[in-house]
């Protein structure tokens, strides 16, 4: 007995490569390993913060537009430089 796929999976996978791609454009490391119910990546920036994400079918299903959101890395650099040099300093 085979399992019933609710949708084509080849098709979910290049949805997935372009939302990922469109994502994490500026990224010069992406890599991406494709699952029959998500695809899971890992990529690297230039200042070597990296960043892990899940991209399942079922949310691509819903969502059809790729929304503009902050990226990861910006928020994750905005922390960053909020925290003062000698945080022990007064």
């Amino acid at each position: 007995m085979g399992t019933i796929k609710p949708y084509d999976v080849d098709t979910m996978r290049v949805k997935a490569s372009q939302r990922i791609h469109t994502m994490f454009r500026n990224v010069p490391f992406i890599y991406i390993k494709y699952k029959d119910t998500f695809a899971e990546g890992y990529c690297q920036y230039k200042d070597g913060l990296i960043v892990t994400f899940t991209v399942w079918y079922r949310d691509m299903l819903i969502c059809t537009s790729v929304e503009e959101v902050t990226s990861q890395h910006e928020k994750a650099m905005e922390y960053i430089n909020s925290i003062p040099e000698t945080p022990w300093a007064s």
